[in-house]
């Protein structure tokens, strides 16, 4: 029987090991994310899009789970029956009366201290059991890191899908960067202690069962016990403990608020000799925490003192409550049987408080971690829904995209797109936490080959207008550019004709050569062209620049250090005069860096791209309208139903130079009323 058991125990760990051999991915590019076998049946939810495999790592991980706890306390029971059988060899080797613990007539008993069982065969068993519980184990620490990275894989590609394929982040309270640091989180904690905390809630009710089994009258009186005892150190830390922390939470976001504003402006505070009085305003509002972090650990000091009090009065109230029962046992043997079973049950019960024990000290952790949670699994369901609902649509129309790696680039939505002209109709945009649409009813046309300035006071929608052409973000209405209505299906085809520079200097941690060259690869054009990469930049006045650095145009731009807001601007600059084909221009006051020398080479290198081309052009700059521009749209005078919304470029310049001349009359005529005061 003793082998039988053993050869059990050996081969309890297949079924895990079996789960985690047969976990593979489906590989599709690298590990990339792999929708089901149809787009329209996708949920709403993160698991409706993972790796093959990760079911399967799950499986293996709660049987891991399982066995390990099955052989942990199979262990802890082992080893009191492996002490009552010494106590039993001791009794007949030395005893000279009636043994006690050696007749046992009673099955349950029998059962209990496997009486049928030699003591090396026990023994034999309890070793058995120890090598599958360390495979268990090995299991259960290996497995959720495999787990939490495949996990964590599936996250990021997710989140860069959807923010290179939808609005959801853009339109979001939350950066990319955030959401990155919220997925190192819960990667990190998936990866170290969530199947830890699992294992030790399904430890405690292991441990449960087999206490109840053994001496289930103990049992339950330590189960009441315990269950008071938490259910009265909850209460006291919710109505004790919590409003400590709820003030020192509140003070921590003071402080991070005034330091955060005090290292947002470090250069104004250091030019007018303000460190002393922001280190005292700093330290003003520290102060409150000397007295809230005292209180705080005198209440944590009370309840938990409290809680370990009754947590120790709980073994003599057990022990005291067991002289009752063994007293009115009449039986020599049944209470020595009972006796041993009251041993078991502490040995076991040991397991259970372990278990308690590294529950509440991870419950901090798991606090965070449903709070990260709670931020990127619904971000990144409404993501991967809308990214569903396009994509069901591209499949029943025969327009799915093909896989985003494949070399040669997949061919661009069959959409013929001209030159023409820039059409805007009735168009909105709202953002989700906006009260108000940020633009409103606007409806012009910049005609065909011509370049047409749009101005309005800051906050006037501007930007969002150039957004909404870029198809960066949603809008109602129509935008159309020559016959080709911007939409889902033809907004990347109309990218292919479209070149665009924002006011957001940003560039590549790439080489120069990759941050100017890039978008070719997409238009099926691998190999950068180095003499027109250097043509531009000569141009632009950035040639002698580049061949200062040591690389040359393989210079990786590791920060944003290295290069100045000029410098980044005529790059951007020159990403888009190195393309071709390109049929429509958005520029988002794109010189707004450069120094007057630069702003004039650049704007000759922009003029002549610009020949023949339709563009909107957001400026503040009069020079820029004047050099560059056809005509100029007051997009404030357009949404509020003005006259002379859209004026030639001449007109417009000649309206600022007479309201300035107007200006300056005024102003002479006050000075000198001013003077004859004096």
């Amino acid at each position: 029987m003793a082998s039988r058991v053993v050869r059990c125990c050996l081969q309890a760990p297949r079924t895990a090991w079996g789960a985690w051999s047969s976990c593979t991915y489906r590989k599709s590019n690298e590990d990339k994310l792999v929708p089901d076998e149809e787009v329209p049946h996708m949920a709403s939810s993160l698991a409706s899009v993972q790796y093959e495999g990760v079911d399967g790592l799950r499986r293996a991980i709660r049987v891991a789970i399982l066995g390990g706890n099955l052989m942990v306390t199979m262990s802890k029971w082992l080893a009191a029956v492996l002490l009552r059988k010494l106590f039993v060899m001791v009794e007949d080797t030395f005893g000279s009366g009636e043994s006690l613990l050696g007749n046992v007539t009673s099955p349950f008993w029998k059962a209990i201290f496997l009486v049928n069982f030699g003591f090396f065969d026990t023994l034999a068993l309890a070793i058995a059991v120890a090598v599958p519980m360390g495979i268990f184990g090995v299991l259960r620490s290996a497995l959720p890191i495999r787990l939490a990275g495949t996990m964590a894989r599936a996250r990021r590609a997710l989140l860069v899908d959807i923010s290179l394929n939808s609005m959801t982040i853009a339109e979001s309270n939350y950066s990319a960067s955030f959401l990155l640091e919220q997925i190192y989180m819960l990667s990190e904690y998936e990866a170290e202690t969530k199947y830890v905390r699992i294992g030790e809630a399904q430890r405690i009710k292991v441990v449960a069962i087999f206490c109840i089994i053994v001496f289930w009258q103990g049992s339950l009186l330590s189960a009441v016990m315990t269950g008071v005892i938490v259910l009265l150190e909850l209460v006291l830390r919710t109505r004790v403990i919590a409003p400590h922390l709820e003030d020192k939470s509140e003070l921590t976001r003071r402080v991070h608020d005034l330091i955060l504003d005090i290292l947002r402006g470090a250069d104004i505070v250091a030019m007018h000799n303000a460190e002393s009085k922001e280190m005292q305003a700093l330290a003003s509002v520290e102060a409150p925490g000397i007295k809230i972090d005292r209180d705080t650990s005198r209440a944590i000091l009370g309840v938990t003192g409290f809680t370990l009090f009754l947590l120790t009065v709980t073994m003599p109230v057990l022990l005291a409550f067991s002289w009752a029962l063994f007293d009115n046992i009449e039986d020599a043997r049944e209470a020595a049987n009972m006796l041993f079973a009251l041993t078991a049950m502490l040995i076991i019960l040991d397991e259970g408080h372990k278990s308690l024990n590294r529950l509440s000290m991870s419950s901090k952790a798991e606090a965070a971690y449903r709070q990260s949670l709670a931020i990127v699994e619904p971000l990144l369901a409404a993501g991967q829904a809308a990214l569903a609902a396009e994509r069901a649509e591209r499949v029943m129309t025969g327009n799915a995209d093909k896989t985003a790696d494949a070399w040669p680039p997949p061919e661009l939505p069959d959409v013929a797109v001209g030159p023409g002209a820039l059409s805007f109709s009735h168009v909105t945009v709202q953002y989700p936490s906006a009260s108000a649409p940020a633009v409103h009813d606007v409806t012009f046309t910049i005609p065909r080959g011509t370049s047409m300035a749009i101005v309005a006071e800051s906050g006037g929608g501007k930007s969002t207008l150039f957004r909404a052409a870029s198809a960066l973000i949603h809008h109602e209405g129509e935008i159309s550019f020559g016959d080709v209505v911007l939409d889902d299906d033809t907004k990347q085809a109309l990218r292919a004709r479209m070149g665009f520079v924002s006011q957001d200097s940003k560039l590549f941690a790439r080489s120069i050569r990759d941050n100017v060259w890039y978008g070719h690869a997409a238009e099926g054009i691998a190999e950068a062209d180095d003499a027109k990469i250097w043509s531009v930049l000569t141009g632009l006045g950035l040639a002698s620049w580049v061949e200062s650095l040591r690389d040359g145009l393989d210079t990786v731009l590791t920060s944003e250090q290295m290069v100045s807001g000029g410098q980044a601007q005529r790059l951007q600059i020159a990403r888009l005069l190195c393309r071709d084909n390109v049929q429509y221009v958005l520029l988002d006051e794109c010189m707004s860096a450069l120094d007057p020398v630069m702003r004039t080479a650049v704007t000759r290198a922009l003029k002549q791209f610009l020949r023949g081309k339709t563009a909107l052009i957001i400026t503040h700059s009069h020079d820029t309208i004047s050099d560059l521009c056809d005509t100029v749209l007051d997009l404030g005078k357009l949404q509020a139903d003005q006259e002379g919304a859209i004026t030639t470029t001449r007109a417009y310049l000649a309206g600022i130079n007479g309201m300035s001349r107007i200006a300056a009359f005024f102003s002479s005529i006050t000075g000198d009323r001013g003077s004859t005061r004096r």
